[in-house]
């Protein structure tokens, strides 16, 4: 009912019961009219790029994440979750690429409550612009960190602006270390040139977020705020 449509779960708690738990959850989301990402009941479903079309602009989207907390995925389904493998991404990129005009790459990554990106992060996601993407989107690290527009040469030989989120902290949490009661909403404008028959990442904003903690009618309550935490 808030608008929600695309849900990643590709994450180190994927597997948090078992592939029978991944499947459960994929049925729950499909139930309720949601598009899961990142984790797949088949390798039809997986070979499959997710696209949203949104004012004529086609955007897909693609997830991965670094691990499952050691549980190891069951060998005869290799497909249930979407691994932070590089060849893997970049062969899904450019799958992507041939269907739509822009591709999100959700990368699960980086040292928790970090509040700075590593040279590994950094790197990952540079390459995944340069391959095609317009936009990376990260967490993982509980807290946010720096984000930055990436002037990329695009493999058309053409350089034009590129976004990376290293992490959005987050946006609904329980935890009590410093600074993970905060998050960011990204909001994107992209714009299709006719003539070129391309779409650019024109504007990017961050919308900031944070976690009220409060005790009513002897409960707990936790309620997202809109702004910087006071």
């Amino acid at each position: 009912d808030t608008g929600f449509e695309v849900i990643i779960t590709s994450n180190n708690h994927s597997l948090d019961r078992g592939a029978k738990g991944a499947l459960r959850t994929l049925e729950v989301l499909k139930e309720r009219g949601l598009s899961p990402l990142g984790t797949y009941e088949s390798e039809e479903a997986r070979n499959e790029i997710l696209i949203k079309k949104v004012n004529d602009v086609k955007v897909a989207f693609l997830a991965y994440t670094y691990g499952t907390n050691g549980i190891p995925i069951p060998k005869d389904m290799p497909y249930l979750v979407n691994m932070l493998e590089e060849e893997l991404i970049l062969k899904d990129l450019e799958k992507a690429r041939d269907l739509a005009d822009a591709v999100v790459v959700y990368l699960h990554y980086g040292e928790e409550y970090h509040r700075q990106p590593s040279k590994r992060q950094k790197k990952l996601a540079l390459k995944v612009l340069m391959k095609g993407a317009n936009i990376v989107v990260a967490s993982h690290p509980h807290v946010i960190q720096p984000s930055e527009r990436i002037d990329v040469q695009d493999p058309d030989g053409e350089i034009v602006m590129k976004y990376a989120a290293y992490s959005l902290g987050n946006f609904i949490s329980a935890q009590r270390f410093p600074y993970t009661e905060e998050g960011l909403m990204l909001k994107f404008t992209l714009e299709k040139d006719m003539k070129k028959d391309k779409v650019y990442l024109t504007e990017v904003e961050e919308i900031d977020t944070w976690v009220d903690k409060f005790v009513r009618d002897g409960r707990m309550r936790y309620v997202v705020r809109y702004g910087k935490k006071p």
